[in-house]
């Protein structure tokens, strides 16, 4: 007992943060479904389960080696690969995102963002000497670019921007110049101008303009081209995306008011957060949650639970220890002594960063419904053990660290 209590002490935020967070979760997820009926209490249940497995990873994955993880990372992103694609032809539930083994289901997508992060660290730490090829940067744009492609598909457009996160997040922490930044900005705005063939006329014709009386080499040329063909494949991919998130995006912008339908998740949800006020209504006496007039309140509105029960106060608390816990994790990529742990804990505090700010704003319409979870709280047990892996490797680094430095 003696040597765990001095695990938790050498951890400290990287511990008592997920810790916190994630009973905080649990609260909010009991008050969801403590007058929803058996169907709902059953949900809890498994979460409570799931919480546990969850814990349990965090253990495993804080004491294992990572080295070996990382060293086995390229197998492992195969066979996730493999699972993603398995999810055409034996997806269950909803949306067809997860596998079912009978005894439970588990969420392909979720174990990819680990395992690509993983695979990912590995690419850019080959050379502990810090030399990075220019054809790793180009490797890490396709890790990042097929388990999204694939998630993009089902379709998951919120998951799949989770991949391009962790891939821009690594080449950041990568150092790649401002001149390459620039280079991949212009692939992006090629790719949103795809929507309008005006956009894309004033575009090319600008970037043709700049490159014939300023560069005026075959390498911009062929860099010209591959944008065209990016701007040209988005509107074969818009064929992917689905009404309702047309509708979402509509909604969002203005041009569609559904209040009984598309819309009615985020009216509801402000309502919930609006009229909890500074302080909320206390445990359990939330008017919205308790009667169920926000449906998925349990997954990824869980924020209107605790806005309406707990107030802005709530929702402040709960903020501070999500950025309190992600800037030490910011912090200790600094100043790890292994690359590869760097890279880990610096993707991982971005990716919980990204899924934070996205949830958290889609609830009090900030941003349009685009179906992310927030870490530690919404229920699902893909999600939950992702985000508690995620903070046993994060504590990982902290321990190898702190053994280093002793």
């Amino acid at each position: 007992m003696r040597k765990v209590w001095q695990y938790i002490q050498q951890l400290g935020a990287f511990f008592w943060m997920p810790f916190i967070l994630s009973l905080i979760g649990l609260l909010c997820l009991y008050s969801s479904a403590s007058t929803s009926g058996s169907a709902m209490q059953a949900l809890f249940t498994k979460q409570i389960i799931w919480w546990c497995v969850g814990w349990f990873l965090y253990i495993i994955f804080l004491r294992i080696p990572i080295q070996p993880i990382i060293q086995s990372s390229y197998l492992l992103y195969g066979f996730t690969l493999l699972l993603l694609v398995a999810l055409f032809p034996f997806g269950s539930g909803p949306a067809g995102r997860w596998i079912d083994l009978g005894i439970f289901r588990i969420q392909p997508s979720e174990i990819a963002k680990l395992i690509t992060l993983l695979a990912i660290a590995r690419c850019l730490s080959a050379d502990q000497e810090g030399r990075i090829p220019g054809i790793r940067y180009l490797l890490v744009i396709l890790l990042a670019m097929l388990p999204a492609v694939l998630v993009l598909i089902q379709p998951d457009a919120a998951t799949a921007m989770v991949f391009v996160v962790i891939g821009v997040a690594a080449l950041f922490w990568a150092g790649l110049s401002a001149k390459v930044w620039g280079l991949l900005g212009i692939i992006v705005i090629s790719g949103l101008t795809g929507i309008s063939w005006i956009a894309s006329l004033i575009f090319f014709g600008l970037l043709f303009s700049i490159i014939l009386f300023h560069f005026r080499n075959g390498f911009m040329l062929g860099f010209t081209l591959f944008c065209v063909l990016i701007n040209r494949m988005i509107p074969k991919l818009l064929v992917l995306v689905k009404p309702y998130q047309l509708d979402r995006l509509r909604i969002f912008f203005g041009i569609k008011t559904d209040p009984f339908g598309s819309a009615y998740q985020v009216i509801q949800s402000k309502i919930a957060v609006g009229s909890g006020g500074f302080f909320g209504k206390g445990f359990l006496k939330g008017s919205q949650t308790q009667l169920r007039f926000l449906p998925e309140q349990h997954t990824d509105f869980i924020v209107s639970v605790l806005g309406e029960e707990f107030g802005f106060f709530g929702i402040f608390i709960v903020l501070s220890l999500f950025f309190w816990y992600l800037l030490r994790t910011f912090q200790l990529a600094e100043t790890v002594q292994y690359r590869w742990a760097g890279y880990v804990a610096f993707c991982a505090g971005a990716l919980l960063l990204f899924q934070v700010i996205v949830n958290v704003g889609m609830t009090v319409g900030l941003f349009p419904v685009m179906g992310l979870p927030l870490p530690f709280f919404s229920y699902g047990g893909s999600a939950l053990c992702m985000a508690l892996s995620l903070s046993g490797l994060i504590g990982n680094s902290c321990l190898s660290q702190r053994s280093f430095l002793n």
